[in-house]
């Protein structure tokens, strides 16, 4: 992902969900996003822990909260890009069993609603539920703007 980031989209900010509180994976619990080491383009995450100012707080969890209707968001790509975040990477490797779990299938369906296209994937396409242990790092989906 972080490669991928650099390559297509180095100067341009691209967006992680969905949020996690601890950075629980299936894979193991680095608590940080892997992305602080993998990657050397900009990334944004909503984090549980405010950083930043209040404005930008009050945006991520606007964003957030859109991406949990399934359903169309109208400006959403707007929005975003407004915000200077071009890509949204889906993280599709977050462990389904923790607290305020997302589903990745969940926002992909908000995406592609509000007309967003997946342009490539990392790891196995998942339907839900756990993954392997010796899995690497996975990624639903880029979705540019």
């Amino acid at each position: 992902t972080g490669n991928w980031l650099k390559k297509n989209s180095a100067d341009d900010r691209a967006l992680v969900v969905p949020a996690t509180a601890h950075g629980i994976y299936t894979w193991g619990s680095p608590i940080d996003q892997p992305l602080d080491v993998l990657a050397n383009s900009p990334w944004a995450q909503r984090d549980y822990v405010p950083f930043g100012t209040p404005g930008n707080r009050r945006a991520m969890d606007a964003v957030e909260q859109a991406l949990t209707t399934g359903g169309e968001v109208p400006g959403l790509s707007e929005y975003l890009n407004r915000a200077g975040l071009h890509y949204v990477v889906v993280r599709n490797d977050l462990d389904p069993d923790q607290l305020g779990y997302v589903p990745t299938t969940t926002v992909k369906r908000t995406l592609e609603a509000s007309g967003y296209k997946r342009v490539t994937g990392f790891g196995p396409v998942m339907t839900g539920g756990r993954i392997a242990a010796d899995t690497p790092v996975q990624v639903e989906g880029l979705y540019p703007r």
